[in-house]
């Protein structure tokens, strides 16, 4: 399972990336309003390229700085992705899959006592 330090440090590495940004800062971005009430700033999928290649990408995406969101299905929202670059690659699917479930954990674990910039 991803430890929330291995979920850091791969969101680090891709901080360049808008769906990275809103979910590391979600207060400087506008929100989606969810069917439950709740809001999302961010959402994550995963499959699978050739060979072993696997992907995380946004389901909840800002086609430019400053626009609003919008919720794409998972196929829309793969589309996006390769067209755009917003999208981190891992080794096989067994990572990708976990770490779009479990990256959440960043906050509820140690990692958030800790005073680290991220930008």
């Amino acid at each position: 399972m991803t430890s929330p330090f291995e979920a850091l440090n791969v969101l680090h590495n891709n901080r360049d990336k808008n769906f990275v940004q809103r979910a590391l800062h979600p207060e400087q971005f506008p929100v989606l309003d969810n069917p439950d009430g709740s809001e999302s700033t961010h959402s994550m999928a995963w499959g699978t390229g050739e060979g072993k290649q696997a992907f995380v990408y946004p389901t909840v995406i800002q086609m430019q700085p400053g626009n609003w969101l919008q919720r794409l299905d998972d196929m829309k929202a793969w589309e996006y992705a390769k067209r755009s670059g917003e999208f981190i690659e891992f080794d096989d699917a067994v990572k990708a899959a976990d770490f779009s479930k479990n990256y959440k954990k960043i906050w509820q674990g140690k990692a958030a006592r800790h005073n680290i910039r991220l930008d």
